[in-house]
């Protein structure tokens, strides 16, 4: 009994390959991304985290992330980073859709090392 992958010529393993991560793509965009900037913020934590977020690009301070005057220490700044990054780069600080395109990118990235452990 062969197994498809068995049956399939060469020159043909690369396109399959392309198209499964084409198809990765476009199912992660249309479950991740309608909406994505729809839905309030809900989560307390995802507020706090935001808005130190955005004092951050706003002080210009990156070392250390501050809410409402404290600095919490108990994560570490690395998506605090990526947040001020992702401000940076839409130039929206204002909008609650600048800092889930972290997440939606991490699942983006998640999904494809999971792709290519196989």
């Amino acid at each position: 009994m062969q197994f498809v992958a068995e049956s399939i010529p060469g020159r043909f393993v690369p396109l399959i390959g392309l198209l499964c991560v084409i198809v990765l793509c476009v199912s992660g965009l249309a479950l991740l991304v309608p909406g994505i900037g729809q839905i309030p913020v809900i989560d307390q934590e995802e507020g706090s985290l935001a808005q130190s977020s955005r004092q951050m690009h706003d002080s210009g301070n990156l070392l250390l992330p501050e809410v409402s005057q404290q600095t919490p220490l108990d994560r570490p700044p690395l998506v605090h980073w990526l947040h001020v990054l992702s401000a940076k780069i839409t130039q929206l600080p204002d909008n609650i859709t600048t800092y889930r395109l972290v997440s939606v990118l991490g699942a983006f990235a998640c999904a494809y090392f999971t792709y290519r452990l196989g």
